[in-house]
């Protein structure tokens, strides 16, 4: 039996592919690249619409990389001359996250978390509470929790993802150090991995999910100009 239908459109696992290739679409290409396969793939609402949507895991995913300095455009900028935007970095990644756990593997961050990501736990933990000081707490490195304060110094290079610091203080508290550079990468492996275990058709409740949540009516909407 055909994959495709009578009247020559793709197939309903042929289109669910598609979809799903849209919406990871690739962080690693450009806007330009983007919008051409829109183009092929959603052509009948880019006509209708006479513009483009960008996939929100994408847009999200390039500012991302805009903020931590990791996009090839900024390049010309000298490396030890950046400051990159941690903290910014951080509460995007932990947005994105959110989002698309929420939406399409039934909020379960846990197990999104380890199972895609190979984060246990207790750096899980440790990764909320440093979202939770970033938005809950003055935009501060810094989080109150159950008589415990924890603190967070942010950078890059180092061997973990978390590592832990001696710190004597007069009160209960823990500092940790924690690879923002290292976190981003982790998360677009995440996503990666997550799209593979999409297209794999013998996941087929994990696609339905997808199926049932993905929405283009929700995205950014571009209104091609004129040339």
């Amino acid at each position: 039996m055909s994959n495709k239908r009578n009247n020559g459109t793709l197939g309903h696992e042929e289109e669910i592919d598609q979809n799903i290739e849209l919406y990871f679409f690739s962080p690693n290409k450009e806007k330009d690249d983007f919008i051409e396969q829109y183009k092929k793939v959603k052509v009948d609402r880019y006509t209708r619409e006479k513009g483009y949507r960008y996939s929100p895991l994408f847009i999200i995913q390039k500012d991302i990389r805009y903020c931590l300095g990791a996009r090839k455009q900024f390049n010309d900028i000298p490396k030890d001359k950046r400051d990159p935007a941690n903290f910014a970095g951080v509460i995007l990644i932990y947005t994105a996250f959110y989002n698309l756990v929420k939406k399409f593997y039934s909020g379960n961050y846990p197990g999104f978390a380890k199972k895609f990501m190979s984060i246990e736990h207790d750096d899980q933990k440790i990764l909320k509470y440093l979202r939770h000081g970033l938005i809950h707490n003055n935009y501060s490195l810094s989080y109150y929790k159950n008589d415990h304060k924890y603190y967070f110094i942010l950078g890059a290079g180092l061997d973990e993802l978390i590592e832990k610091l001696e710190a004597k203080r007069s009160y209960p508290s823990s500092t940790y150090l924690i690879d923002v550079r290292k976190l981003m990468r982790i998360f677009e492996q995440g996503i990666q991995s997550f799209k593979e275990y999409l297209l794999d058709r013998n996941h087929s409740k994990a696609r339905k999910l997808f199926t049932q949540n993905f929405d283009v009516d929700t995205w950014i909407y571009i209104k091609e100009s004129k040339p």
